[in-house]
């Protein structure tokens, strides 16, 4: 055997070695992406729980909440600011679902079922309002979102 077979032998034994290392770290990018994906849906499964907590556990946050969204203006000056705490609780879940959906953490099936009760409160009076009063402060894309579905909507219900 010459120097020279030895040198192929070696080069296809760094070939098969780089091909090797290559599939190893495909799998671990792939078992990385589900760990990511199953995070961000527990984060958010764990939002809607507390969102859940605070405003079904008190009958009193429920109360506000009920008629924050039938009429904002109805509501004492800290009832209103108490209902848009809550609501941003609730718009914030949307946002960061919203997200996730745009860096590939979720569907768009999933990303519509966690947003889908989100546009239905933006719908109620109290929502427009909170949405009017505070939708700038959500994220330049996830705003963009909500308004197209608004207008989607009212386009609907006006050919109704």
């Amino acid at each position: 055997m010459t120097i020279q077979d030895l040198g192929n032998i070696g080069e296809l034994i760094a070939a098969i070695a780089t091909v090797a290392t290559l599939v190893y770290l495909a799998l671990q990018i792939r078992a990385n992406t589900v760990a990511v994906r199953s995070e961000s849906r527990g984060r958010i499964h764990t939002q809607s729980q507390t969102m859940g907590s605070v405003i079904g556990g008190s009958p009193q946050a429920a109360d506000v909440f009920a008629r924050g969204l039938a009429d904002f203006d109805s509501l004492e000056p800290t009832e209103q600011m108490q209902f848009q705490f809550l609501f941003a609780m609730i718009e914030s879940q949307a946002d960061l679902s919203y997200h996730n959906f745009q860096l590939g953490l979720g569907g768009a099936d999933w990303m519509e079922a966690m947003t889908a009760g989100v546009l239905e409160l933006f719908e109620t009076p109290g929502g427009a309002r909170y949405w009017k009063l505070n939708g700038s402060k959500a994220s330049p894309e996830f705003q963009n979102f909500v308004n197209q579905k608004l207008a989607r909507t009212r386009k609907l219900h006006s050919a109704a």
